[in-house]
């Protein structure tokens, strides 16, 4: 392994943060040599991440990762859904992007990404929602005044994009938390494990608790979706496009479950403090997607004690989303590469 040039450098922290090429200040640090000093490197991530340009982390990584990228092109059924379009759409993950670039700016807890007060609305999304009070104009923060929204687990972009045409899932809502959030994700489906119906007012005038109550009957199918039908359940009073619901068309919604360990939640505020208990596990999570990120090629088992470091420092320091930024420009794998593709 050799330590890339400071040229090389210069161009990795550029579409690292800017998700472009580096500009003529950057160009001119690493022409200087600066870049090769631990403080003139922080000082200049400081400067990138004060740049209108580092929203780019929010639209390019915070929407992949949370795989909400496409829900502009996802189809939708409006004669179930009614209201739905696709400005209205644009900005269900334009919140998500906000909501990621406001950790960053502001350099907040990444752990409010399980639960904050706050979120970022127009005033469609804000109808979408239910909340008054939000006047015509461009996306805006807005104060919450309880735990039904906040946190990326309740915006509409991810309810959406884990829902299907014509029902909510909580079998992909509950594989989504597990993967996204606590790094863990599950294996793929055994042949023949089957599938739900499409439509949640199928003939059998089943719930989708007694559906997934019959599916993991089965015990092939039982191992894994005893992981994931739980959280996706504390989602349920969320329709498919993320609105708020206390009824389906089967009457009142029971969103309480038990998780693994025996941890009883109700619905999503219970959800939210069993995540939040779990804040090593979401480190870790966004900590190794950011990373894949920003290498651009996935982890291998040598880059294992620089994660660890990485969250080690994340730990003590409060979680703070700035300091995940510098801490993998300053890692190992980032400033040093072993042959072309890495």
């Amino acid at each position: 392994p050799w330590p890339v040039s400071s040229w090389e450098l210069a161009t990795r922290l550029s579409y690292f943060i800017w998700g472009t090429m580096p500009d003529d200040g950057l160009l001119s640090k690493a022409a200087s040599g600066a870049l090769s000093d631990g403080v003139g490197l922080e000082a200049e991530v400081e400067r990138m991440l004060n740049d209108p340009k580092a929203v780019s982390l929010g639209e390019r990584f915070a929407a992949r990762w949370l795989g909400v990228s496409e829900v502009p092109t996802q189809p939708t059924d409006v004669r179930r859904f009614s209201g739905i379009h696709a400005p209205l759409k644009r900005s269900m993950v334009q919140e998500t992007v906000l909501f990621f670039d406001g950790l960053v700016r502001e350099d907040r807890s990444l752990l409010e990404l399980i639960d904050s007060d706050y979120t970022y609305l127009n005033k469609a999304l804000a109808g979408h929602y239910g909340i008054d009070g939000v006047e015509p104009g461009p996306m805006r923060r807005v104060e919450l005044s309880d735990r039904r929204r906040g946190g990326v687990l309740t915006h509409a972009s991810v309810l959406f994009a884990t829902s299907q045409p014509l029902r909510t899932s909580p079998v992909v809502r509950g594989a989504w938390v597990l993967e996204r959030l606590l790094a863990s994700p599950p294996p793929p489906p055994p042949p023949g494990a089957g599938a739900l119906p499409q439509d949640d007012q199928a003939e059998d005038g089943l719930s989708q608790r007694a559906r997934l109550e019959r599916h993991r009957a089965d015990p092939k199918c039982a191992n894994c979706h005893d992981r994931m039908d739980p959280l996706g359940l504390a989602l349920e009073n969320y329709d498919g496009v993320g609105r708020w619901r206390d009824e389906d068309h089967l009457g009142a919604i029971d969103s309480s479950s038990v998780l693994p360990g025996g941890v009883k939640v109700e619905g999503v505020e219970g959800l939210k403090d069993a995540l939040l208990a779990r804040s090593d596990d979401v480190g870790r999570a966004v900590t190794e997607a950011m990373m894949v990120y920003a290498l651009g090629r996935s982890l291998r088992p040598r880059d294992a004690p620089f994660v660890e470091e990485i969250l080690s420092t994340l730990s003590e320091g409060g979680w703070r989303a700035r300091m995940l930024v510098k801490s993998i420009v300053q890692s190992y794998p980032f400033r040093y590469r072993r042959r072309a593709d890495s």
